[in-house]
């Protein structure tokens, strides 16, 4: 009884430390990007049961990596019930991912809790949630968070879930979380080679009955044709997206795989940042090689659940070595909970006696406190002292996308920088800049039946595609029908 009470103490503590979230770097303004408007006016489209991808952005084939037509539904529909319930309010966003970021503070708790106590839960949730990363980034209305949420649970679930009948509900799991981030398909891959690996290793053993072998591959089979039929049931009927203009489009855009070397030094270089605090001082230095070191003896010792960590990590990073285009740390975040579980299975591999594990474990919670907590505290002040004088919903953006709301015909095609932010805010049909020649935009211009441009004076740059079209065909084909103190509108 009171080992139970102790129990609910610390959840109750645990509880109390992740609050702060709902208050960090929540501030309604979101920085300009595009993918969080095309998940917002999908997640639109569900609640107002309209086609999912009309989202009344153009596709660019000149510049398709600016995004798929359509992105899976995973994350939209995690996004609907906050727009049913409170609109279009980037406040209401926010705090739904800072709900995201708890739930996962929890979940990293509960992972990590269950094979190395609680105090190296408690640390754990401190390395992933109350990184100064994690808190700056969770301020974007993205799917990487909750991509991570749900890719841990999917590990767990499988790792954890003993349960004869649980085999559809992990089949579930993974499904959405593919439907949330198609490289989620990584898992039931490394689901399939660890459970061939297992069959593979009880097949030798004399005494494994045969039984054993089919139970494994009933289960194998099981989850992976439940996340897969999920997939299949809701983008093929229930929520379809078309097929053209999709991920296989923006990998088919590089000719060669040259760029893989730099991807990889890029994204080892960014998770060495992560943990050093992009190198602040000599003691997040030594802080970051710290856990470093303990990862990599975890990493490499070898039993069923680090194999099957192992080829999630693997696989996540092998996807991002192909895809050709880089977003920083975003794609890599959904690895850093395993890497975590590898720092811990370090610790217990190197230091072996329970009483100077205890006593590293503080000393290591006490130094990621002392190196986060003035960074987070910072960047909180800075944030609350300097917001964000760009972006959509700043008073100049505002009366911009109110003018083409009131004042350009509904059915007009335009082209912005920001497509999909133009699409959201003014239900206006819009194409991204061409990256072209001038004589070659103004072709493509005529073939998608573009009528206006609007140009964010401050964000562009002299000498870009975009300027150089406008310098040219100023004259001849250009009327500035509209402008304010940042955007002209030909």
């Amino acid at each position: 009884m009171k080992s139970q009470v102790s129990e609910w103490g610390i959840w109750v503590l645990l509880f109390l430390f992740l609050l702060p979230l709902f208050s960090l770097n929540v501030t309604g303004l979101h920085g300009w990007g595009g993918d969080f408007s095309q998940y917002i006016h999908q997640a639109i489209n569900i609640v107002d049961n309209k086609d999912v991808a009309d989202i009344g952005y153009i596709f660019n084939e000149n510049n398709p990596s600016l995004a798929p037509s359509a992105y899976p539904v995973g994350f939209p529909l995690l996004l609907s019930p906050v727009y049913a319930f409170f609109g279009n309010n980037m406040i209401a966003f926010m705090l739904f991912i800072s709900l995201v970021v708890f739930l996962l503070g929890l979940l990293c708790f509960y992972f990590i809790k269950i094979e190395f106590g609680m105090l190296a839960g408690l640390l754990a949730t401190t390395l992933l949630i109350y990184n100064p990363w994690t808190i700056i980034f969770k301020s974007n209305v993205l799917s990487d968070i909750p991509f991570t949420l749900f890719f841990l649970l999917s590990a767990i679930s499988y790792m954890f879930w003993k349960n004869k009948r649980s085999a559809i509900l992990i089949g579930l799991i993974i499904g959405f979380t593919i439907l949330i981030r198609t490289i989620g398909i990584v898992i039931p891959i490394a689901i399939a080679i660890d459970k061939l690996l297992n069959i593979i290793s009880k097949n030798k053993s004399q005494s494994t009955n045969r039984q054993s072998i089919k139970n494994e591959i009933k289960e194998l089979l099981t989850i992976i044709l439940s996340s897969i039929a999920f997939v299949i049931l809701m983008h093929k009927f229930i929520f379809p997206i078309p097929n053209e203009n999709g991920y296989m489009d923006i990998i088919s855009y590089a000719t060669n795989f040259d760029y893989i070397g730099n991807h990889l030094f890029h994204y080892i270089e960014l998770t060495i940042s992560y943990f050093t605090l992009e190198n602040a001082s000599w003691l997040s230095v030594f802080h970051g090689a710290l856990f470093g070191l303990f990862s990599l003896v975890g990493f490499f010792e070898r039993n069923q659940k680090t194999m099957f960590m192992r080829l999630l990590v693997l696989g996540l990073f092998g996807v991002l070595m192909v895809y050709p285009f880089t977003q920083g740390f975003r794609f890599a975040y959904p690895i850093v909970p395993f890497l975590i579980y590898f720092f811990f299975n370090g610790v217990n591999r190197l230091i072996s006696i329970p009483k100077y594990k205890k006593i590293f474990l503080a000393f290591y919670i006490l130094l990621t406190l002392f190196l986060y907590v003035p960074k987070v505290i910072g960047f909180q002040m800075h944030t609350q002292a300097n917001p964000l004088f760009s972006g959509p919903q700043v008073d100049v953006t505002k009366e911009a996308f109110q003018y083409i709301k009131e004042h350009v015909p509904e059915d007009a095609r335009m082209v912005f920088s920001k497509p999909r932010v133009l699409s959201l805010y003014t239900d206006r049909a819009c194409m991204g800049n061409s990256y072209l020649q001038a004589d070659e935009m103004q072709r493509k211009f005529s073939e998608k039946n573009i009528n206006y441009i609007l140009i964010n004076r401050w964000l562009a740059e002299p000498n870009t595609s975009l300027d150089l079209y406008v310098q040219k065909y100023k004259e001849s084909h250009l009327d500035s029908i509209w402008s304010n103190s940042r955007y002209v509108l030909y």
